[in-house]
């Protein structure tokens, strides 16, 4: 009698599903400043309220917490209120 040889079948891999997710907006914290020396501050960035700044004299201003800002409260030409 002849030994039946049983082949196995090839296994199906599935590709594994890929997951995208969408992007994430990120927007800058909103702070609020004013000028320490009341010498004007403009900025256009689109994560400040309608796109752009401008801090003078003593006006308290929302802006969004952006690199420039950050750098203008560091060398005290802002101050968060």
């Amino acid at each position: 009698m002849a030994k039946k040889v049983i082949k196995p079948e090839p296994v199906k891999q599935e590709p594994e599903p890929v997951v995208v997710e969408a992007p994430v907006e990120r927007k800058a914290e909103l702070i609020k400043v004013k000028s320490v020396d009341g010498k004007p501050f403009w900025e256009r960035h689109p994560d400040h309220p309608g796109g752009e700044v401008w801090v003078a004299g003593g006006k308290v201003v929302e802006v969004a917490l952006t690199a420039s800002v950050h750098a203008a409260i560091r060398i005290e030409r802002l101050v968060r209120v």
